[in-house]
Order: structure tokens, then sequence, then C-alpha cells
């Protein structure tokens, strides 16, 4: 069978059948094709703006597919999207292109014999068709000119979409924040009638924009609940700025209503007084102004904004529509009322002129007969009943009072009128008249009213400092009145009795002065019935100052004054007492809350020492006086109170200031743990401190604060402990500044930080600048090892060998030595390494390759080697060539300064100029001196550097007779100041007292270099 006829059959039978499937396959695709190709829009189409089209009659053939055009989140989107519709399109064609697949192939098992048969006899006609599979499209040709035409034909939605954009503004905006500003923008009626149109306008352009159904051949687009949606919006503000100008309309008639009522209703007053009718007058004068402003504000802006709402079909609720048609009323009902008011207002004031005339004559009259009242009063005299006299005087003394106003008011109204205005003297002759006899009856019925409750009430109801006043007063003034009434008997005859009676009464204030002192107390009273054998205590209710003058108490008034004498003394003491008490009883500690160690200071104890003091001294004062006897222990138990309370403030505060240098001190556990013994006193400090501030922060009261018992004693060994805290302090910081000697550069507080936090190296770094001249800070690892130094000009110098802090075990002084020795080390084996390097670099390329103080130090050992080299082999002559050698080294170094540099390769170039400059100066006034030697002063005073790192790693400096060591101490990058002549008098100076372990301080003025010199 497998060499037969069937196989091939069986192949011709799959082949048939697939070419069966395939050719419906792509009739399908090509119905989907042309489908797609028949809705799609023409190419030539596609450029036509949305205007010429949207508007256009629908095609005889309704389109494939519909789509609603909306508002989602005030964006215009479509509903299926552009993007699901092209999906759905192309997974169509996807869908019938994949339609055949995996479908099973026939195979011989599946055929029977006459299957068989069959095929054998189709062989011969299928193998005279030459070609089994007919020429079709290509599947993918066909997609891709399916996805072309719908995505041209969806290029007319979209331009839709762009075209209905423009309204994505208006769908977006906000009512009431739209409605909002333009309300505070306040807009006139022009800017109101601009937004009317405005939104009028959108609502039209929003209906003409697009009909309800847009056909765009392939897609139907439905825009009615979007147009419906716009146009809603913005008929919505339309009607809300038209609600706004419709707002402004009832406010404007309303304030046009309140100021039209209140003008009628002032016009309809009636004129009660001449001044109501002057008034009158003038507001009738004021009203036709006041009327034509009415009237043009109902013309221009009520009516004018009636008609801006009329022109827009706003139709005006019947309240508003009523009350602008009363407002357009207002004015003429104002001018009729005004007409009537001017012909009321004309009689009227006829009326009170005429009033006002009959009024000056009886005026006139009344004024004679007060003229001959007044001239009566000289007749009362000393027997005239005196309430009566003053009752009559004081009445005519208001009439006149009253009269010089009645005066006034005709004047004021004869001005009104245009009159003249008539003066009135006789009014002022009558008052000075009347003055005198006026006093005099006054004084003489309140001394008639006072003298019998003086003499005849109870004493000790009786103010004497206030009777004594009265008493000096109405004397003072009766001798006034009698200069005044000269010549009239009557009155001075009254005077004169008055005065008596006021002269026999004031003999008796000595005795109530005595009686009366408020300073007298019953030991007082007692010494008194010993001395005079009687009682003379005034009982409460019972005793008068007539029955004191019937005893003859004051027959006794000497030893009486004696005695209230003393009595006075002794009460003003015993008030100051009373009141230094009463002033300390609101004093308060103010306490502050200390950062955050849950405890409390004190503070502005200013008000409270002032007060110490002042109230120390008068103490003191009254321990000295006469009259303290009676409360002497009061006034000794007061001082020691005082002295006491300031004793325990001033303990307090030594505590509180020692407290608070050393709480964060010993708030350090390295701290606690290296000074266990101070440690624990602190600890015994702080408890106490924060008890009392406790108990203290509770009752803040002076008084009681400072009155607990044995709170002295506590401050004061408290004192002691911290003073033996300070010592132990102190000890312990001198014992660590002997280990590592430039601790002593740094303050106890810049020590003692650093030795809070001995975990901590890094704490070190703020205070190195203090310890290292030329070192700013350290550069540490992730694992706290220190590998190099940083001046700070930034220079960064490596150590040769890392200094590993951790290893001092908190020992911040042995490790501080450490990097000094290692300081030291690695500037030593920079200097090595740079003087190797100069003898095989070019010099201008050795200048900038080493750190700024390595160079100035090797450039100057080369200097003085290669100096004395030439000097001792040509003499003067290699003085003269050592000399061009420098010049041109210095002409390279400055070619090279002006070259792009770093700013320490500039800086360290600066500093080695100014060393170069100098060193060629000096060679210069060698050849000039002729040295030819190296024992030459000339020579020998310069300073000279030694070197030679084969016999020693030491650097010798010598100048004359004076050697010393380089220190190998770094010193950063800095600049250096110009070396004079001063300066090498400065340098021979100071190394020849090194030399004889003296020292030296330059002097002279500033500026001048002395530091930078000593550096």
């Amino acid at each position: 069978y497998a060499h037969g006829r069937g196989p091939r059959l069986l192949q011709l039978l799959r082949l048939m059948m697939q070419d069966q499937l395939q050719a419906l396959e792509y009739s399908t695709l090509a119905e989907i094709l042309r489908l797609v190709c028949r809705f799609a829009v023409p190419a030539s189409e596609c450029s036509s703006p949305v205007i010429q089209w949207v508007h256009e009659w629908p095609p005889a053939a309704p389109p494939l597919l519909a789509v609603a055009l909306r508002l989602e989140d005030s964006s215009l989107v479509f509903a299926p999207t552009l993007e699901e519709v092209a999906a759905a399109l192309e997974g169509l064609f996807d869908r019938a292109a994949g339609a055949t697949a995996g479908l099973p192939a026939v195979v011989a098992s599946e055929l029977g014999v006459d299957a068989l048969e069959e095929l054998r006899s189709l062989d011969k006609a299928a193998s005279d068709d030459a070609r089994l599979c007919p020429r079709r499209m290509s599947v993918l040709a066909a997609r891709g000119e399916v996805r072309r035409m719908v995505e041209r034909s969806l290029e007319r939605p979209r331009q839709l979409r762009a075209h209905m954009a423009q309204f994505e503004e208006l769908a977006s905006m906000a009512e009431s924040g739209y409605l909002d500003g333009l309300r505070e923008s306040a807009p006139s009626l022009e800017a109101f009638g601009v937004e009317l149109r405005r939104w009028g306008e959108v609502a039209e352009t929003v209906r003409a924009a697009a009909p309800s159904e847009v056909h765009c051949r392939l897609l139907l687009v439905h825009t009615e609940e979007l147009r419906a949606e716009l146009v809603a919006k913005a008929e919505t503000l339309q009607r809300g700025v038209a609600d706004l100008l419709h707002a402004e309309l009832v406010e404007k008639t309303a304030s046009v209503a309140s100021r039209s009522s209140s003008l009628l209703a002032s016009l309809t007053q009636d004129s009660d007084s001449t001044e109501a009718a002057m008034a009158m007058k003038e507001q009738l004068d004021s009203a036709a102004d006041e009327c034509g402003d009415i009237s043009l504000t109902v013309a221009t802006e009520l009516l004018a904004r009636a008609a801006v709402l009329d022109q827009f079909s706003y139709a005006l609720p019947d309240e508003t529509s009523a009350a602008l048609h009363e407002a357009v009323g207002w004015p003429h009902r104002i001018e009729q009322q005004a007409a009537a008011a001017q012909l009321k207002q004309e009689r009227d004031t006829i009326q009170f002129q005429e009033q006002l005339q009959s009024d000056r004559e009886r005026f006139g009259e009344q004024l004679e007969a007060w003229e001959a009242e007044a001239k009566t009063l000289t007749a009362f005299n000393a027997n005239s009943n005196v309430e009566e006299t003053s009752a009559h005087v004081t009445e005519l003394k208001e009439q006149l009072e009253a009269a010089k106003q009645q005066g006034a008011l005709y004047n004021s109204r004869a001005v009104l009128f245009g009159w003249e205005q008539i003066e009135y003297p006789q009014l002022a002759e009558l008052e000075k008249a009347l003055e005198p006899h006026a006093n005099l009856w006054r004084i003489a019925a309140a001394f008639s009213r006072a003298h019998p409750t003086w003499m005849e009430g109870p004493v000790v109801e009786i103010s004497t400092e206030q009777v004594e006043q009265d008493v000096d007063e109405w004397r003072r003034q009766l001798y006034k009145v009698s200069k005044l009434l000269v010549g009239h008997e009557g009155p001075l005859g009254v005077i004169s009795q008055v005065r008596a009676k006021l002269d026999d009464f004031k003999e008796h204030l000595p005795l109530l002065a005595a009686v009366l002192n408020p300073g007298l107390r019953e030991r007082h009273w007692r010494h008194l019935d010993e001395t005079l054998g009687k009682s003379v205590k005034p009982q409460p209710g019972v005793t008068t100052l007539a029955m004191l003058l019937e005893e003859g108490v004051d027959k006794d008034l000497a030893a009486l004054q004696e005695v209230s004498e003393m009595a006075s003394k002794e009460h003003s003491l015993e008030k100051t007492l009373d009141k230094m008490l009463a002033e300390w009883r609101p004093v308060v500690f103010d306490t502050a809350e200390y950062r955050d160690t849950g405890t409390h200071i004190l503070r502005a104890l200013d008000e409270i020492q002032s007060l110490f003091d002042d109230h120390i001294v008068k103490t003191q004062a009254m321990r000295g006086s006469p009259f303290i006897r009676p409360f002497e222990a009061r006034v000794h138990a007061w001082e020691a109170k005082l002295i006491g309370m300031q004793e325990v403030i001033d303990e307090w505060l030594k505590c509180q200031s020692v407290w608070l240098y050393l709480e964060p001190i010993f708030s350090s556990e390295d701290i606690m743990r290296q000074m266990p013994q101070e440690a624990m006193r602190f600890t015994q400090v702080d408890r106490l401190w924060r008890k009392v501030m406790a108990s203290t922060v509770a009752k803040p009261n002076v008084l009681q604060a400072t009155a607990t018992e044995g709170l002295l004693a506590s401050w004061q060994e408290a004192n002691s402990k911290l003073d033996l805290i300070q010592k132990g302090l102190n000890d312990y910081l001198e014992a660590k500044r002997l280990s590592f000697a430039r601790l002593f550069f740094l303050s106890n507080d810049e020590l003692l930080q650093i030795l809070s936090e001995t975990k901590d190296p890094m704490r070190v770094q703020p205070h190195l600048k203090k310890c290292f001249e030329g070192i700013a800070s350290l550069d540490f690892t992730e694992g706290l090892l220190i590998t190099a130094m940083k001046s700070v000009e930034g220079e960064v110098v490596p150590l040769d060998a890392p200094v590993d802090p951790n290893a001092a075990n908190g020992m911040v002084e042995k490790w501080l030595l450490q990097v000094e020795d290692a300081m030291k080390q690695s500037v030593s084996t920079q200097i090595k390494r740079s003087e190797a390097a100069y003898k095989t670099s070019r010099r201008i390329d050795w200048a900038i390759e080493w750190p700024g103080m390595v160079v100035l130090v090797v450039d100057q050992i080369y200097w003085t080697r290669e100096a004395e080299v030439l000097i001792a082999e040509k003499g003067l002559q290699g003085a003269r060539e050592y000399e061009a050698t420098c010049s041109e080294q210095l002409n390279d170094i400055v070619r090279l300064v002006r070259s792009d540099l770093t700013k320490l390769q500039r800086t360290t170039l600066g500093a080695m100029v100014t060393m170069d400059v100098h060193g060629r100066d000096v060679l210069t006034s060698m050849v000039a001196a002729g040295v030819d030697k190296l024992n030459d002063f000339n020579w020998i005073s310069q300073l000279r550097y030694y070197y030679d790192p084969v016999r020693s790693t030491d650097i010798s400096i010598k100048m004359i007779s004076a050697e010393v060591k380089y220190g190998f101490e770094y010193l950063g990058n800095s600049f250096r100041l110009v070396v004079t002549s001063l300066t090498d008098r400065c340098y021979r100076t100071l190394m020849g007292a090194l030399q004889l372990n003296l020292g030296g301080a330059p002097e002279g003025p500033a500026g001048t270099g002395k530091t930078e010199t000593t550096k």
C-alpha cells in the first residue's frame, strides 16, 4: 500500500479539501474587505475640513456602525472608543482568517475500499490539473488594507471630536466658581451684557457645530446627548449671569427706595422749633439735587438693567417688577411733597420769627427783674435764716445760669433768621455780683449743718482730715468773699459771725486729731488712763466732742498729743512692716522647663533680689527706731526670715549655675564611666535638684518654697559636692591635657564635648584646627580608620599608615598622639619623596605635584644646596651663575602661574614665587657684596635648609650660629608674605633666642607681618 496509488490519492484529497477551504476562507475575507471598502471614506475626502462634511445630507446607504460622542470628566470621548471599533473590525478579519486552522488531515485508516477506488479514478483528472491552488490575494496584504481603510475612516470621527473640543472649556467650567469670580469682580452693566451675549452665542455655536447625528460613512456618531449637555451648561451660565444682574437690580432698587423713603420722610416732618424750620429749609434746598440724582439712578441703573434682562428674555419676578415700578414713581412723589413742604416751611418761619421777637422782649424785662432782686441781697444779715437765704441765693444763681443759655439760644436763632444779635452785658454783671453772696451763704449753710454733727455726733465717726480740710477751705473762701463785699454791712456781719464760729471750732481740732489717731492701741489708752487718772477713750456711738469738752479732756491735750505722736510713729512702722509682708505674699518663682531634662530652672530673679535688698535695708532701719519696742520681736523675726530667704536663694542660684554647666557633661555615659566618684556625687545633687524644683513648680510662692525645713543645709551640702565635682573634673581634664599637650589649646567645654563622645571619633573634627595648625579635618573610612589629613584650603595629604581610633579604647589623647606622629611621619615621607623627585622631574612639573609646604621646604633645601655648591666651586662667579639660574627658574614659575591651574596649585606657586624672589634677591645682594666664600657673613646670616636623606631624616635649619631642627608640622597650603630685610632681621633675632633657650615676640604697628613672620 505504501508504494501504491492510495497515499497519492489521499494526498490529492487533502490538497483538494485544503484548496476548497482556503477558497472559502479567501472569499469570506474578500467579502469583509469589500464590506469595509464600501463604507470606508475615500482617500480623496480625508483632507476635507470638518465644516464641509459635518452638515452633509446622510448617504443613501446607512453607516455600518454607530458610536456616541459624550462627555466624561469634562473630556470628549467616544462610546465605544474608536480603538475598540478598529479592534473589532480587525478582529473580525482575523477570526475569519483563522477559521480553518486546526482542521484534521485525511488519512488512509479513515477511508473504506470504495473511497479508495473513487480516489484512484480521480487521480488522472488531478494529474491533468497543472495547478491545484488558484491565485489568491495575500491575507497579510488584505489585512493591511482593512487596517488602512478603517484608520482612514476613523479620521472623520477624530476630526469631529477635535471640532467639538472647542467646548471642553465650557464643559470643565465650574459654574459656582465662575459666578463667584464674576460677582467679586463687580462688573459694569456693559460687562454683564457682554457675558450674557457670550453665553448665548456659545449655546448657538454648540447647536450649529454639528447635527444630532453625524454620518461618517463607516460610523454614525450620535451627538444629541453631548449637544444637549453643552447647550444646557451654556444656558445655565447665562441664567446665572442674569441672576447676578437681577440681584444687582433688586439691591439698587432697594437702595433707591430707601433713599427716596428717607428723603420723603424728612420732607413730611413738622417743624417744632426755629432750628427745625431752618433745617427744613436746608433740606428743601438739597432735596431738588437729591431728587434729580434719584431720577438719574432710576434711568441709568434700574431701567437700564431691566432693559438688558428683557433683551435676553429674563422674566422678572412680580415683586421685582412691583419694586421697579414703585422706584420709577419715587421722583414725582418727592417733587409733590417738596412743594407742600416749601409752603409749610415759609409759614413756620414767619411764626417762629414772631415768637422770637416776643421772647426777646420778655427776656429783657426778666433781666431787669433779676437786677432788682440782686440788689436786695445786701439786705441779708446775721439775723437772716441761713437755710432759707442760702436756698434763695442758690435759686437765683441757677436762674442766671439758665438765662445765659436762653440768651445764647435767642442769639443763635437770630443768626438763623439773619437778624442782628443782642448782647446781654447785665448777665455777666449779675453773675459777678451774685458770686460772693452765693459763696457766703453756701459756706454758712454748710457750716450750720456740719457744726452740730461735729459737736453732738459720735466722735469716732468724725474724719479728722476731712473736718480740718473743710474748716481751712471755708476760712480761706470767707476771706476772699470779705474782700468782694466791702461796704455791705449785712453780708460782712454774716462773714464775721461764721468766721468766729470756725475759729472757735478750730481750737478743738488738735483734740480731735489726738483722740481719733488710728495708731492708738489699747496699750496707749491704758497708759493715758494711768497718766491722767481717768478714762479718755471714746466709746463708739456714745462719746461726743461736747462730752469730751465737758469732761475737761482738752485740758490734758499735751499728754494726749505726746502719746498720739508716739502712736503715730509706731503705727507708721507697723504699716511698713505689714506692707513688706503684703508685697511678698504674691511673689512667685518664675520657672522654665530646661531643654529635654524633665526638670525646671529658675529665671528672672532680678525683681526678687531687688525686693530683698530694699526690704532688708528698711528692716534694719526700723530696728534702729526708738518706737520699735512694741513689736521688736516681730521685726527681728522678719529680718531673720528675709536673710534666711536670701541665703537660700543665693545657694540655690549658685547650685543652679554649676548644675547647668555639669548636667550636659554627666549626661554622657562615657564621662560617667571615666569619673565614677564624681558621677555618683552629681547623681545625688541632681536628685535633690529635681525634687526641689518639682515642689517649687507645684507651689511657686517664694515665702512657701524657701520655708522648707533643711533646704538651706541641703543646698550648702549640694554646693560642697559640686565644688568637689568641679575639682575632680578639672583634675581629670588636666590629666588628659598632660597626656596630649595640644589639648591645652581647647577650652574645658570643647574638651568635654570630645570626651563625652569617645566612641565617636568624628566629634573631634570641629576642634582639630585648634590642636593642629594646618589640619582642618581628617578623612575617615567607613570603618573609622584615619587615612589622610585635609587643610582648610582643601589640600589632602595621605598618612603613611592609617590610624585606628577604636584601638585606643576611647582614650582620645592616645589616638590624637598617634595622629600627631603619623602627621610628622607623613610630612617627612612626602619631603623625602619630593626631594628625590626634584632630581628627576622638570621643576615646573614637580612644583604642582606635591603638597604646598613640601614644595617650599624642598625648594629651600635645593636653593641652599645648589648655592653652596656653586660658591664653593666657583666663588663669586658661581654666585652670579646661580643668580641667573634663579631668575630663569622664577620666570618659568611665572609662566606656569599664567596657565590653567587649580586653586591649590596656584596658591602653592604663589608662595613659591615669594620665596624664589627672596632667594634671587639674596644672591643679587651677595654678588653686589662680592661674596666668594661660604663662611662669609652675608651667606651664613641667611636662613638655610640642610637635608641629607641618606644620613638622617632630620632637616637642619641654620642661621649664623643658630641651628634648629625642622618640626615636620603640617601647615597646609597657605600664602606667604613678602620676605623683606626686616623679616630676615626678625628671623636672625628669633633664631638666636631659640639657640639660647630664650623666647621672643616681634613688636610693631598692626598689619606689618608680625604674626606671619613668627609662624
